[in-house]
C-alpha cells in the first residue's frame, strides 16, 4: 500500500508540469478571444461591419489568440507537441459548445479543417514560444 502512495506522489509533479500549462494555455486563449469577441460584437452593433466579414474575422481572432496564448506559456521541452494539444482542446471545447447551442450543428470537412488549422496554429505558437530568447529582467545582476 505504501508502494502506491509513493507512486501517486512521484506522479504528481510530472501531472503538474504537463496538465498545468494545457489548462493555463486554454484558459488564456478563451479568455482572451471572449474579450476580443466581445469587442467584435459592439463594433459590429454599433458600427458599419458587413455579416459576410464576420466569420471571417472572428475566426482570425480565435487563431491568432490560440497561438499568443500558447506562446506565452510554453517554455518546455515539447513545445510543438503542447501546443498542438492545447489547439487541439481549443477546438474540440468550441465544437461542443456549439453542438449545445444548435441542435443541427454537425461534423463536417469544415470542422475537421478548422481542428486541423487549430491544432497547426497552436503548434507553431508552442514551437515559438519554446525558441523564443527569455528575457532578462533589469533587476538581475549580469554574470561576468
Amino acid at each position: 500500500m505504501s508502494n502506491t502512495v509513493q507512486n501517486e506522489t512521484a506522479f504528481a509533479p510530472e501531472l503538474k508540469k504537463n496538465v498545468l500549462p494545457v489548462l493555463v494555455g486554454l484558459a488564456l486563449a478563451f479568455g482572451m478571444t471572449l474579450a476580443m469577441l466581445l469587442l467584435l460584437a459592439a463594433v459590429a452593433y454599433f458600427g458599419d461591419i458587413g455579416d459576410g466579414f464576420l466569420a471571417p474575422i472572428a475566426t482570425g481572432i480565435s487563431l491568432l489568440f490560440l497561438f499568443f496564448s500558447v506562446r506565452i506559456v510554453s517554455k518546455g521541452a515539447r513545445g510543438f507537441l503542447f501546443g498542438a494539444v492545447v489547439g487541439l482542446l481549443y477546438y474540440v471545447i468550441l465544437y461542443i459548445c456549439a453542438l449545445s447551442m444548435f441542435a443541427e450543428f454537425n461534423f463536417s470537412v469544415r470542422t475537421a479543417v478548422f481542428m486541423l488549422i487549430g491544432i497547426l496554429t497552436g503548434g507553431l505558437g508552442g514551437l515559438v514560444g519554446k525558441l523564443a530568447p527569455e528575457k532578462r529582467s533589469k533587476h538581475r545582476k549580469k554574470k561576468k
